[in-house]
């Protein structure tokens, strides 16, 4: 578990926190929670598209966006 929070901050700073926060919630659902992949690939697309809606549009608070923030389209 810990390796995979400090894989996440690693990835963090490349792609920034949405693409990781996908990446870390399919991998940790499919490895730990052993849930089917329909619940996986949704759950994991809609976090961060929730997350960027509440933070950046709301709150208007900017989260990490990596090193690969310009090529994405939030």
């Amino acid at each position: 578990m810990v390796l995979q929070i400090a894989g996440m901050i690693l990835v963090m700073e490349v792609v920034g926190y949405y693409v990781a926060a996908a990446l870390y919630l399919g991998l940790s659902m499919r490895w730990i929670g052993r849930h089917g992949w329909p619940l996986v690939v949704g759950v994991s697309l809609l976090f961060p598209v929730a997350t960027y809606l509440v933070m950046e549009r709301w709150f208007l608070i900017s989260l990490p966006k990596g090193y690969l923030g310009g090529y994405l389209p939030f």
